[in-house]
């Protein structure tokens, strides 16, 4: 189930996560087709950019699960408009208000808790939860559509819902397949990215500087008007930052907080 202390869906679900953000983020929009970035702020519904996601681990499933609600609850309150007398504290405690962000990272905390605290009840019961927890988290969300945009920019509860359902299904798929079944050969190229994601994600900025600096048209494949040729070079270089981090990381190079 675990290398060590590690749960190995955690890090394969964190890289890939990583991977298709710098897929997205390297993606030239003005080419590339839409569902692949984010929609704008009053269109109903998500691309690939809204569906990401980011699972962590902690301690307590009762006590994380009240705070999914309690968020959930905040992100509902404000997406209607009645915490605007909260205004004032927005500069400072703005994530917090809107209450999205909290949502989804506690919906992945909860994921991990119920792993780590019912690891003696069995796989197949977790299993069960996790899915369980996958269907309601989208019946809620598309309930909340009725009231609310499917949209990642206006960080509405529907959508937060709908990528935390996403994320429990996708991560019981993964959970299966790594910790249950001990197969991870697959997931080889996603491992160091998730280990070390910090790294993973500051890399592309500093060398997107260091080719823009030096003239070089290294990233030929962005002024292209082929949508297949975006979409290919973006990928290659999504593998490409995998493969420096794995690399920086045998040389013992590593950004932590």
């Amino acid at each position: 189930m675990k290398s060590g202390n590690r749960i190995l869906s955690i890090d394969i679900m964190r890289g890939l996560t990583l991977l298709l953000m710098l897929f997205v983020n390297d993606l030239n929009m003005r080419v590339a087709p839409v569902w692949l970035g984010h929609m704008p702020a009053d269109f109903d519904g998500m691309g690939l950019a809204a569906s990401l996601f980011y699972l962590v681990t902690r301690d307590s499933i009762t006590g994380t699960a009240i705070a999914v609600m309690v968020f959930l609850t905040v992100n509902i309150l404000d997406a209607s408009g009645l915490l605007s007398f909260l205004d004032p504290a927005r500069p400072a405690l703005g994530i917090i208000i809107q209450g999205n962000v909290p949502l989804i990272v506690l919906t992945g905390v909860l994921a991990g808790v119920i792993i780590r605290k019912m690891k003696e009840s069995g796989n197949e019961r977790i299993l069960t939860i996790l899915i369980t927890l996958g269907f309601l988290s989208l019946a809620i969300g598309f309930i909340l559509r009725n009231w609310f945009l499917i949209s990642k920019i206006q960080a509405t509860p529907s959508w937060g819902m709908i990528c935390s359902g996403i994320s429990f299904m996708v991560f019981a798929v993964i959970y299966w397949l790594a910790d249950v079944k001990g197969m991870t050969g697959w997931a080889a190229f996603v491992r160091p990215p998730g280990r070390h994601s910090l790294t993973t994600y500051l890399a592309p900025d500093i060398l997107y500087h260091a080719i823009w600096m030096s003239a070089v048209p290294l990233l030929i494949y962005k002024q292209s008007s082929e949508p297949l040729v975006v979409i290919v070079g973006s990928i290659a270089w999504a593998l490409l930052m995998a493969g420096l981090t794995a690399l920086l990381a045998k040389i013992n190079i590593k950004l932590k907080l």
